[in-house]
């Protein structure tokens, strides 16, 4: 594992991580969620405090979105003992998801995360942002994560973003909802 440059601007939340990671396995914390930013991204370097963590009895759970999860990873989250990997998928149309993530191939790389997570035993749950433009996919969407062994499905609605000053384009209306 290589150590961050002094200067890099992650070294201070790693620091913070590692204190955190001190202070819940100090006060018989019994459950960690470990949401980021990406945590897949920074497992190397969290990996210490994980374990740990894992080591005194703190059972740890996981939110990403899996583009990143590799077998390797995922063979180390399931030596952790995590419970629940928590992912987002927004459609099973790949041009709509992709639009909605504003990346591409988005849905290609989620699912190939969700496959990786589900043959290495992981317990994978999906949640639906749901917006006026993915509506009409709950179903097909749900229907594509029960194919991929998904454990549990859910649908959120969207709310409006913290200083978004239009949503309207995205915003459920009442009768959306019935």
């Amino acid at each position: 594992q290589e150590p961050l440059p002094a200067l890099h601007p992650s070294l201070i939340a790693l620091e913070t991580f590692h204190k955190a990671a001190a202070e819940i396995a100090g006060n018989d914390v019994f459950h960690v969620t470990v949401t980021g930013g990406e945590p897949l991204a920074v497992l190397k370097w969290i990996l210490p405090d994980l374990e740990y963590l894992s080591e005194q009895g703190v059972h740890l759970s996981l939110n990403s979105n899996l583009t990143l999860l590799t077998l390797d990873k995922a063979k180390i989250l399931n030596r952790l003992g995590v419970r629940t990997v928590l992912t987002s998928l927004m459609s099973a149309d790949a041009a709509l998801n992709d639009s909605l993530a504003n990346s591409k191939g988005a849905l290609e790389k989620v699912v190939r995360g969700i496959r990786i997570a589900r043959e290495e035993g992981l317990w994978v749950a999906v949640n639906m942002v749901v917006t006026k433009k993915n509506l009409h996919d709950i179903f097909s969407t749900a229907r594509l994560v029960k194919e991929l062994g998904v454990n549990a499905f859910s649908a959120t609605k969207a709310s409006r973003p913290i200083g978004s000053s239009d949503f309207s384009e995205y915003a459920l209306s009442n009768q959306d909802l019935n």
